[in-house]
C-alpha cells in the first residue's frame, strides 16, 4: 500500500512492515515527510534497515538494528515521519518494523512541547507532569 500523503517515492507498508526508498537526486530538500496510512500511528518501533538517513522526524536520529519508544500523550502517537536524507546524490532507504502501533494517530505529535497538567504528590506538593500514557 502507497501512503496517502508525503512524497513521490517508494513507500510500501505491508501489515506493520514499512519500506521507504527514495531514488537519487529525486529530491532538492533533504526533509522527506511521510504519512503513514489512515489508522496507523506507532508506539515501539525497530529500524530493520537503514541506508542515508539519519533522522525519523528532526533531531531524532536513529541508526540500524534498534528499538525506539516513543509514549503515546494524552492516547495520541505519532503517525508521520519527516526523514532527513544525508546526500541526495545517493539513494536512500529505511525499513521499519513497528512493534506495538500506538494510539489515536497525531500527525503533529512532534511539532510542540507537550503542555504539562499540575497533579498533587503523594507528598502532598504539586507537580506539573506531562499526562502519558506510559505511566498507567
Amino acid at each position: 500500500m502507497v501512503g496517502k500523503r508525503g512524497a513521490a517515492m517508494y513507500n510500501e507498508f505491508r501489515g506493520n512492515c514499512i519500506r521507504i526508498a527514495i531514488d537519487a537526486n529525486e529530491f532538492t530538500t533533504r526533509r522527506v515527510p511521510i504519512t503513514l496510512p489512515d489508522g496507523y500511528s506507532y508506539e515501539t518501533i525497530h529500524i530493520l534497515y537503514l541506508h542515508n538517513i539519519s533522522e525519523i522526524v528532526p533531531y531524532f536520529l536513529v541508526t540500524n538494528n534498534m528499538t525506539y519508544h516513543i509514549p503515546p500523550v494524552r492516547s495520541h502517537s505519532p503517525s508521520t515521519f519527516s526523514l532527513l536524507v544525508g546526500n541526495l546524490a545517493e539513494s536512500a532507504e529505511i525499513r521499519i518494523l513497528i512493534e506495538k502501533f500506538g494510539q489515536i494517530p497525531d500527525a503533529n505529535y512532534f511539532d510542540k512541547a507537550f503542555k504539562p497538567i499540575s497533579v498533587t504528590g503523594d507528598d502532598g506538593n504539586k507537580y506539573n507532569v506531562i499526562p502519558s500514557d506510559q505511566f498507567k
